[in-house]
């Protein structure tokens, strides 16, 4: 696989999101869980994957503030297991996207920003089905898994089945 296919290039980046998935300030959601999945579906067609990050509560507890930011968001961190530093891929770019949504007195979620700005190039669309949080299993795929496992079919075998069904 080279690069090329694997990501698309920042400049082509922004045309590939259809207006369709993009929210602007003070558009409403009812919950919490129509933020994620529409900023969810944003990530999927733009090439990139989200994580969930801070959120506020009031004194009942409720989320008042969300933010939902690009999984490529922060640094990479250092581990160290005793004398020995642990290494890890290269994850973590500093990108600035995110959606934030506070809760309205009205009854749901605003948006309150919306930030497009990536750093990094995004996923091409023949890959987003990789990303974390769009991949998904059939629950088909999952049935013949489990049957090929009490079948003993070792892994490499189950792979060539799996392409074949693709």
């Amino acid at each position: 696989m080279e690069a090329n296919e694997m990501q698309v290039p920042m400049e082509n980046q922004l045309e590939i999101v259809a207006d369709e998935f993009k929210r602007t300030i003070c558009q409403r959601f009812e919950t919490l869980d129509e933020v994620l999945e529409f900023y969810n579906n944003y990530a999927k067609e733009a090439g990139f994957s989200v994580q969930m990050h801070s959120s506020k509560k009031n004194k009942d507890g409720e989320i008042t503030r969300k933010e939902f930011l690009c999984n490529k968001q922060g640094t990479n961190t250092k581990e160290w297991i005793g004398d020995e530093q642990k290494h890890h891929g290269l994850t973590k770019e500093g990108c600035k996207a995110r959606l934030i949504v506070v809760r309205s007195k009205l009854g749901g979620y605003a948006v309150t920003i919306f930030d497009e700005g990536h750093n990094h190039p995004m996923v091409s669309p023949q890959r987003h089905h990789l990303l974390k949080l769009h991949r998904k299993v059939i629950k088909y795929h999952k049935i013949l898994a489990d049957q090929l496992d009490m079948a003993n079919i070792p892994p490499h075998k189950k792979k060539l089945t799996f392409l074949d069904y693709r």
